[in-house]
């Protein structure tokens, strides 16, 4: 587009640091496209008369196999009470947390309903995220094979200022929609550098009327790397031909 050759200058500051990796926090059941080693494995109907209060474990004390179930209800599931379920989960950092984390994220992998894929409501020390899940389980048969059908990976990011290094409570929500079945779900810190900044004009958004002064109506920017630790200063120098 020739809109885009028009740029002449493209000056950005990011301010705060980043390295390109990920430490685990702590992770609950393990990334191998299989339940067995959570709760209730395959046995969806006695999750809600073991936990009808739903879940609230505390990282290092509690054993996944009897505390987590392996399936998350939530309000349109006539067989666990129509009702929404919250699954806590009391973590500290660990003492060798890297002091210069930009991020945490939130990262969980399994099946979503079919029809009606849940709706999360994400809770992390009082800062409240959303995280929708998809439908790739293709029927009921997930909920006893978990070969029925591919698990899929979501995320959510939280600030540094989320966390604390001692007393964090997760809490995930079904705020919506129908049942979940986990995989695993893992908590990490995220540091990472910014690599490049992409930016250009969507299709027909320059006004041209006034060559001295143009508009840009609409710009995308895209950023290669990890999460911004702070916002972000761009500033566009434009130059007609």
């Amino acid at each position: 587009m020739k809109a885009i050759k028009q740029f002449l200058a493209l000056l950005f500051f990011l301010l705060g640091t980043q390295a390109v990796f990920a430490t685990d926090i702590w992770m609950i059941g393990v990334d191998d496209g299989n339940f067995a080693e959570l709760a209730s494995a395959g046995k969806y109907e006695d999750v809600p008369k073991l936990f009808p209060q739903g879940v609230n474990i505390q990282i290092g004390q509690f054993d996944a196999k009897k505390e987590f179930p392996y399936i998350h209800p939530s309000s349109q599931d006539v067989w666990a009470g129509k009702k929404k379920y919250a699954y806590s989960i009391q973590f500290d950092l660990p003492e060798n947390t890297e002091e210069d984390s930009a991020a945490y994220e939130l990262t969980i992998k399994g099946w979503g309903h079919y029809n009606s894929p849940t709706v999360f409501d994400v809770d992390l020390n009082g800062q409240k995220k959303t995280l929708a899940t998809s439908r790739n389980a293709k029927n009921d048969d997930i909920l006893n094979n978990p070969q029925a059908a591919k698990p899929e990976t979501y995320s959510v990011a939280f600030p540094k200022t989320a966390v604390k290094k001692i007393g964090n409570t997760l809490t995930i929500t079904s705020a919506s929609g129908s049942w979940f079945v986990y995989d695993m779900l893992k908590f990490q810190s995220r540091i990472g550098k910014i690599e490049a900044i992409n930016i250009a004009p969507v299709r027909g958004v320059f006004k041209n009327s006034d060559e001295k002064f143009p508009l840009a109506r609409k710009i995308r920017i895209d950023y290669q790397g990890e999460f911004l630790s702070h916002p972000a200063e761009i500033a566009v120098a434009y130059q007609p031909e």
